[in-house]
């Protein structure tokens, strides 16, 4: 069951947030613009995943029922969190270097 949940929030549920936070994109701030791209981009990997997963035939999978479940149920929602994460974190660190420069500069 909360695999088909997870399905669906990946397929459905992030791009209705992505979907929310481009609205408006140029009058957003640069945080919410990095985590927009960031989400947009770890989206179209796990959704290549899923489909790429999904298109294997079941024989390749034998003994690997857990991975293929992760593969194609999780990935687009795993894939979407991990590019924010990813852009968060680049964004974060590239503030504080702005700000060490500025303040030694």
């Amino acid at each position: 069951m909360i695999t088909k949940l997870a399905f669906l929030l990946g397929m459905v549920g992030v791009p209705i947030v992505l979907l929310a936070l481009g609205h408006n994109f140029r009058h957003r701030g640069p945080r919410t613009r990095s985590v927009f791209w960031g989400g947009c981009t770890g989206y179209l990997a796990g959704v290549l995943v899923t489909a790429c997963c999904a298109f294997l035939p079941p024989f390749d999978w034998t003994g690997g029922a857990t991975l293929r479940t992760v593969a194609i149920h999780w990935s687009a929602m795993l894939g979407a969190l991990l590019g924010i994460l990813i852009t968060v974190a680049i964004a974060e660190s590239a503030h504080e270097l702005e700000e060490r420069q500025s303040r030694h500069g």
